[in-house]
């Protein structure tokens, strides 16, 4: 009994190389693959919002580079000494409100510079394009 699957992908025909910016968002797989080409010296921007794991908070993330939405106190919530965001990993999450909100703005200003390059997210190791 076998139990290989024999995959042989075609190649892209585009390829990345180090004059293109990156942003990958996605998964703590997406990070790993972030590491990696930092490592390779390619400009990677990566998780703006942090560790995201469904589809509709990575669409709701990148709709927010895009329009270049800024997060305000009613955005937060507080619990367990700390502000916090729903649409952010709680790397975020700080005690003093005005530095939770400066992390998260500062973070999507970053990614809001990114929107005018192609955005590579990735999904459980899936690879979507916008």
């Amino acid at each position: 009994m076998d139990f290989h699957l024999e995959f042989n992908p075609k190649q892209f025909t585009k390829k990345i190389n180090h004059q293109h910016q990156l942003m990958l968002i996605g998964s703590c797989f997406t990070e790993n693959i972030g590491s990696k080409l930092k490592q390779l010296k390619f400009s990677v921007l990566e998780n703006p919002n942090g560790i995201l794991f469904n589809p509709i908070s990575i669409v709701n993330s990148v709709q927010s580079y895009i329009e270049n939405k800024t997060c305000t106190a009613p955005d937060l919530f507080y619990q367990n000494e700390c502000w916090n965001s729903w649409e952010h990993h709680s790397r975020f999450s700080h005690p003093q409100q005005e530095e939770c909100l400066r992390l998260i703005n500062e973070s999507r200003a970053t990614a809001h510079f990114f929107k005018k390059y192609r955005l590579g997210i990735d999904y459980c190791g899936l690879r979507f394009c916008v």
